[in-house]
């Protein structure tokens, strides 16, 4: 009973037209009935609720519908955080170019450390295969850990990203583990780890399963 009468005290209140002090008291009272416990209504009765001026209700309806007129007394919420689409940016920046066949161009990322400390260690190059949909910033924040010990390799499937999408093309899972290999035996050349997501994983074992160790060296 209390949560209804609350919601029609709420509903008289909104389609009221003016804005009197006796107006914005209502809806204190009104609005610590639904959205408050009995333990803490007196408490809570003190919130930001209260207005002193007779159009201040306006104006916070105003900065719920739009943050950008509401009052200097009202904090601004913060920006969104550009870190992601920094790192999006970097790798798009980094990314290279190579010629499948002859003719199509398919993107792909690189990064190694300046020393080549990954080669020195015995650890292989990898190779981070996309699922459907995506492409090589679905890496991102893999390609920024891996690397720090790892020649990372990322590749742009043909059909997704900012590889060729040649229309008319037929796209099959042996289409891209071809790929695949060519790429390892034209741009890595040596043994790599290959890792995938989605149809990509599927493509990396399709890959693994038709290759020698000399190209593939785990999953």
């Amino acid at each position: 009973m209390e949560v209804a009468s609350g919601v029609r005290s709420s509903l008289s209140f909104l389609t009221l037209q003016t804005h009197s002090p006796s107006h914005l008291q209502t809806l204190n009272n009104t609005s610590n009935l639904f959205f408050t416990s009995p333990k803490t209504r007196t408490r809570r009765s003190s919130c930001s609720l209260h207005y002193h001026a007779p159009a201040s209700f306006h104006r916070a309806s105003n900065f719920i519908i739009n943050s950008s007129t509401s009052s200097s007394a009202t904090t601004a919420e913060p920006a969104p955080a550009s870190g992601a689409f920094s790192e999006v940016e970097m790798i798009k920046n980094k990314c290279l170019k190579w010629q499948w066949k002859g003719q199509y161009s398919i993107n792909y990322f690189a990064s190694s450390s300046d020393d080549d400390s990954s080669d020195n260690k015995g650890y292989p190059p990898l190779l981070l295969v996309h699922g459907f949909g995506a492409s090589i910033p679905h890496w991102r924040r893999n390609i920024k850990t891996l690397s720090q010990n790892y020649t990372v390799y990322a590749i742009d499937l043909l059909g997704f990203g900012a590889s060729d999408k040649p229309p008319g093309f037929s796209y099959t899972m042996e289409t891209w583990a071809e790929l695949i290999l060519d790429f390892l035996e034209e741009v890595i050349k040596k043994p790599t780890v290959l890792i995938g997501n989605s149809v990509g994983s599927l493509a990396c074992v399709i890959a693994a399963s038709v290759s020698n160790q000399i190209q593939v060296k785990n999953l």
